[in-house]
């Protein structure tokens, strides 16, 4: 199981690199939602408890560490003038809001109250909103 998980994570790591290449961060959401999607078996042994239980997590760290840096690196290319800590802070808010919406999508209210509105589009929508940060605090 750790092993498929190792692959997962090598996996979704080389998709978010190509789609950062071809389009940046707009191609690197789109592609994280299209894995996930299109792995979802994978993708819910990747993040669940059965994964991380025992050895698991660290068995699985050093395969998902270079997904969060490339993470991490885009967004500090997409946030001007922001402290080390609340970069880091910030690239866990969208991981975890990415992996909310991956994992969400499916469920048809939820996905019916987006309207028209697609799901890449909304995802994007709100990552660069994150990005913008509290105006109250600028």
């Amino acid at each position: 199981m750790v092993a498929l998980c190792q692959r997962g994570f090598s996996r979704l790591g080389e998709t978010l690199e190509r789609a950062n290449a071809r389009s940046g961060l707009k191609g690197m959401t789109n592609a994280y939602l299209k894995f996930s999607k299109e792995n979802s078996t994978i993708y819910q042994l990747m993040f669940s408890d059965d994964a991380t239980a025992d050895q698991g997590e660290a068995l699985l760290r050093e395969y998902a560490a270079p997904v969060f840096e490339l993470l991490e690196s885009v967004l500090r290319e997409n946030i001007s003038g922001t402290e080390e800590d609340e970069t880091v802070l910030t690239s866990i808010a969208v991981w975890y809001f990415m992996h909310g919406a991956a994992s969400l999508s499916s469920i048809p209210p939820l996905r019916a109250r987006l309207g028209k509105t697609s799901l890449n589009k909304f995802a994007y929508d709100v990552v660069m909103k994150m990005l913008q940060g509290d105006p109250e605090n600028k």
